[in-house]
């Protein structure tokens, strides 16, 4: 149900995603890095862009690479992706900011079967932007393209349907292989957005705007908001120096960039060591608390995430609350006996300080460690023999549901690298599942963190530079906003 954030992880074959903050589509980065990873805008070439003279009525984004208008490509960790995405194509639900649930959007009902294993969803009249209507064939290949395409968390995550079919020209079925009452609060995500027959590239589409040329997005016929250009920039250097010119309105930027920011929102990005229960040293949960309540998570989210993230000691989004510096026990030297910590190495760096913080940590506490940074191929072989201990992993969530978070760790799940079977909390992340109950998922993760099978320590969270002219911006935790209340001054 979820993807190991730094590449392996899950298993391996399960599907995999890239570090936001590190592999970002586009050329590669040319920006100033310093020993610490951070990204300074006092250097570089800011001449690389030409800067743009604000247009009345645009909102100008800047961009690395292409924009990315195909749901089945695009990445839920890509700002921009999501942004165009959001725009460009209704789902059959949509998110609601103020109420912080899911409400109807190009569906007008949606009811499941007694046993929860039989959605139906019958359309209202909408359109696309060429005045075609929006069939109910429409919704079976756009949910049909994202669910079969190979290695994606938009894939993964609709890992419970067994089959989506056409009923009639306005009705749809969704056969679900197990209960997920959850179902329309996932299917709010943009990267399920209804797209049209041909070529997914937003010159038609089922949202409220519509892509006009290759970096410009326009309002549909009879929507009253600004229109979107998205800047193309080298990278986030540019895109902050372009920022500071008063050519960019709004800059995405990551955990490397270390200046202050104007915007930001809690995402569904985690970073987590797991453990490996089936190992020796590990088998114990006493042993594996032990360790997890050692560990300082404040101090392992400032080592890699520096300000981009929040220190957390439980999966579940609704218990994010961590008292500084969240671990510092100490443990008894026969108690466990030497760890190994492995991980993906990254070019920046950041994984292998990371694993540094961790194992001087844990010596702190007794415990003797030590730390291997792999290539990735090598990584999986790891991880897949589960020759290790530790493993640093991370999981991205689609919606506000600690689901994607409690769901790797379930008995049959292919992300479960953790050895981890308990079919007490199979049970209740089942009955979570069937029943949507906020409750049911908070009592799953309470029963998950008594295990200590995960040591959770950071949270991403979406960061932005935002123009003075720029009014009525509220970020979500993908990303996306309210296009309809911004206000250009």
């Amino acid at each position: 149900m979820a993807c190991a954030l730094l590449v392996s992880g899950c298993s391996a074959s399960g599907p995999i995603l890239v570090d936001p903050d590190t592999a970002p589509p586009g050329p590669s980065s040319s920006g100033t890095e310093t020993d610490a990873g951070t990204i300074s805008s006092a250097s570089g070439d800011a001449g690389a862009i030409e800067p743009l003279v604000a247009a009345d009525g645009e909102l100008r984004i800047a961009v690395v690479g292409e924009v990315v208008t195909d749901p089945m490509v695009a990445s839920v960790v890509r700002p921009t992706d999501m942004i165009a995405l959001d725009l460009l194509y209704d789902g059959l639900t949509a998110w609601d900011d103020d109420e912080a649930t899911w409400r109807m959007a190009l569906a007008s009902t949606m009811s499941s079967s007694g046993d929860g294993l039989v959605w139906t969803i019958d359309l209202g009249h909408r359109t696309f932007n060429d005045g075609s209507a929006v069939t109910a064939v429409d919704v079976v290949r756009s949910l049909d393209r994202v669910r079969t395409s190979e290695g994606t968390l938009a894939a993964a995550r609709l890992e419970m349907v067994s089959s989506i079919a056409a009923i009639d020209e306005t009705s749809i079925e969704i056969a679900l292989t197990s209960p997920f009452a959850l179902l329309p609060a996932l299917l709010s995500s943009p990267v399920f957005g209804i797209v049209p027959d041909g070529p997914a590239d937003g010159s038609v589409g089922s949202g409220p705007m519509v892509r006009e040329t290759a970096d410009l997005l326009t309002a549909r016929e009879g929507a009253d908001h600004i229109d979107v250009r998205f800047v193309p920039v080298r990278d986030e250097l540019d895109a902050v120096d372009l920022q500071g010119q008063g050519a960019i309105d709004l800059t995405f930027v990551s955990s490397k960039f270390d200046g202050p920011v104007d915007e930001t929102h809690e995402s569904f990005v985690e970073a987590h060591y797991a453990f490996n229960v089936r190992s020796d040293a590990l088998g114990d949960v006493a042993i594996r608390q032990a360790i997890a309540d050692a560990v300082g998570r404040s101090a392992l989210s400032r080592t890699g995430f520096s300000g981009a993230a929040l220190a957390i000691d439980r999966l579940v989004p609704a218990a994010l609350a961590c008292v500084d510096p969240c671990g510092g026990a100490v443990i008894s030297a026969h108690e466990v006996a030497e760890l190994s910590v492995v991980y993906v190495a990254d070019d920046t760096g950041r994984e292998d300080r990371l694993a540094r913080d961790l194992v001087a940590q844990l010596r702190t506490a007794g415990v003797e460690a030590t730390a291997t940074g792999y290539e990735l191929d090598v990584f999986v072989e790891v991880v897949g023999r589960g020759d290790f201990d530790l493993v640093r992993t991370g999981w991205v969530g689609l919606f506000g549901s600690p689901d994607s978070q409690l769901g790797p760790y379930t008995s049959v799940s292919p992300d479960n690298i953790t050895g981890y079977s308990n079919p007490d909390f199979d049970a209740l992340v089942a009955s979570a599942r069937a029943s949507g109950d906020p409750q049911a998922c908070a009592d799953a993760g309470t029963a998950l963190s008594g295990e200590a099978v995960v040591l959770p320590f950071a949270r991403l969270q979406v960061r932005a530079l935002v123009s003075d002219r720029v009014e009525g911006l509220e970020l979500r935790a993908d990303a996306t906003f309210d296009v309809s209340a911004l206000r250009l001054g």
